[in-house]
């Protein structure tokens, strides 16, 4: 059976560390104060046996000091800052990858056509047929279906919300999915964040992912739904258990949220996928992940220097809160300044008093002030700049430009000035292209072989599936089209390029029918003709008959004078 057996530690002992790091890293992403104080006061990591490995590396963890470790004296108010890099650092990943949607094309070849030439006006001469390349009516019509499929599932804002997620557990899973009686006409994709997945990889390559919710949960009795994917077949089993143990197998019709799935599970207890497809995938952040370096499965951008540099940055913030809190005005009055309000009813002092009458002091009071003001310095300046300096430390840390990517956008700059300055970020991004490249590409044929298979109608035909699925990802930075245009001025100058080739130049985005229609109206406008001449010979035009190479009747006469 390849869901696990009953009575399981759940999650497994051998994840129980990555879960760990996980929850620790979920908690500075959400950001909430007082689960960050709970997480290092101990009280939301799950341990682990004596005998298992990475105990020890817990148990410095434990006792290593963190800021929000230090419980707040008794007595007094919780004043603690967060800063919340942890979201901006998550953001600022997902933006950087898909601010722009990947182009997603069918890697289909073209046909080479051939078309006829108009005759020369002067000569009458057909010049030779040009041939040229067009896409494939059909291949047109299957990218038109793709695109659709990809606008249906909300393409983009599930590559945006998977990339954010992504950033601070590690890894991120993308599966596909359908339900006829939620959506009729297409499958759609979903995302499962990493602490709640568990992938399998075998000589680096993923062979087989297990997804967990809850889906029901009282006091200390929790039910568990599992899936598995494997090439060509779906598990789920739904186990009755508790917080740190899976309990035992149950029906899924028990419990209205799997009772869907008894109804598509075979008698062997899973769903067939046919041509053994793999209806998931996991996209690993980045690798290799120091902590692990044989996982495949990919690494936080919160790393523990990181975190330890996050962690200065709310105990300075908070600093700063208490410089406030004590640089606050506060007037002392001298206790023969109050007025007696009578037995058990205390003293007070009228603050809006303006004159005051000679007072009868004792002896021991005579040098004592009346009324002293007091005000503490707010060393603003001071903790802004170490804010400023550990912050920094802590986005290049996580492998972005602290300068530009975080409040300071540097102006007017051309898109190589842009470019440079965040060098960092972009070569981060480029690190996380590769991985996501290869998922995408995966997922996308897995979800065209589930529309082929459920959803296809006269209107919206099959989409070839021996056409391979292409990703590319849009540049960081869109050079900057006076640049471009000033660049293929100079290409015409010097005759280095065609104009189907600045065309390119300047819409890098279009395709190549839309390239050569643009052509097609540039050479047309381009095409005037003289109004001397009507279009015809320069010669014709004038009247005068055209230069005839005829030879003349006195070349060979040697009496020619």
């Amino acid at each position: 059976m390849p869901l696990p057996e009953s009575k399981t530690p759940w999650p497994p002992t051998r994840e129980l560390d990555r879960y760990n790091r996980m929850r620790a890293h979920a908690i500075w992403y959400e950001g909430d104060p007082i689960k960050l104080s709970s997480l290092y006061q101990g009280g939301l990591i799950q341990q682990a046996p004596l005998d298992t490995p990475g105990f020890a590396q817990r148990l410095v963890s434990t006792v290593k000091r963190w800021f929000w470790g230090e419980a707040t004296a008794p007595g007094e108010k919780d004043t603690k800052i967060h800063v919340p890099i942890a979201q901006d650092i998550a953001t600022l990943s997902s933006e950087l990858l898909f601010a722009e949607t990947p182009m997603v094309r069918l890697d289909a070849p073209k046909k080479v056509e051939e078309v006829p030439q108009d005759p020369n006006p002067v000569t009458g001469i057909i010049p030779e047929p040009e041939t040229r390349e067009v896409e494939d009516p059909k291949v047109t019509k299957a990218q038109e279906t793709l695109e659709w499929l990809l606008d249906r599932v909300g393409w983009q804002a599930l590559l945006l919300a998977a990339a954010e997620t992504q950033s601070p557990l590690g890894s991120v899973c993308l599966r596909v999915a359908w339900d006829k009686d939620v959506d009729d006409q297409a499958p759609f994709l979903t995302r499962v964040d990493a602490d709640a997945a568990i992938p399998e990889y075998r000589w680096g390559k993923l062979v087989a992912l297990t997804f967990w919710r809850t889906i029901h949960k009282k006091d200390s009795f929790v039910v568990r739904h599992l899936e598995r994917y494997e090439p060509g077949r779906i598990y789920h089993g739904v186990y009755e258990g508790t917080p740190d143990n899976l309990g035992v197998q149950a029906p899924l019709t028990n419990w209205p949220d799997t009772a869907y799935f008894a109804e598509l599970v075979n008698e062997e207890g899973f769903i067939p996928v046919p041509d053994g497809v793999m209806l998931a995938t996991s996209v690993p952040n980045v690798l290799p992940d120091p902590s692990d370096r044989q996982s495949a499965i990919g690494r936080s951008d919160f790393t523990p220097g990181v975190l330890t540099l996050m962690d200065a940055v709310d105990e300075i913030a908070t600093s700063l809160m208490r410089d406030i809190d004590l640089g606050k005005g506060r007037v002392f009055v001298a206790r023969y300044m109050l007025e007696d309000n009578g037995p058990g009813r205390g003293a007070s002092f009228n603050t809006d008093q303006r004159f005051f009458s000679p007072l009868k002091m004792n002896p021991s009071e005579k040098d004592e002030a009346p009324i002293v003001a007091s005000q503490f310095a707010i060393r603003v300046e001071e903790h802004l700049k170490a804010i400023e300096w550990y912050a920094a430390k802590a986005v290049r840390a996580a492998g972005y430009n602290p300068d530009s990517d975080f409040g300071d956008d540097g102006g007017d700059m051309t898109a190589t000035e842009y470019t440079g300055r965040n060098r960092r970020s972009f070569s981060t991004r480029s690190k996380k292209i590769l991985y996501w490249t290869t998922a995408l590409e995966q997922i996308i044929s897995a979800l065209i072989r589930v529309y082929n298979a459920e959803f296809t109608t006269p209107d919206r035909p099959p989409i070839p599936e021996e056409y391979p699925v292409k990703v590319e990802f849009p540049p960081a930075a869109h050079p900057d089209l006076k640049v471009l245009a000033e660049t293929a001025n100079l290409m015409k100058q010097a005759q280095a390029a065609s104009l189907k080739v600045r065309v390119q130049l300047l819409h890098p985005d279009w395709t190549d029918r839309e390239v050569e229609e643009e052509v097609a109206l540039i050479e047309e406008e381009s095409s005037v003709v003289d109004p001397a001449t009507f279009g015809l010979s320069p010669d014709l035009g004038t009247g005068n008959p055209p230069e005839v190479n005829t030879p003349s009747p006195f070349e060979d006469d040697e009496d020619a004078g």
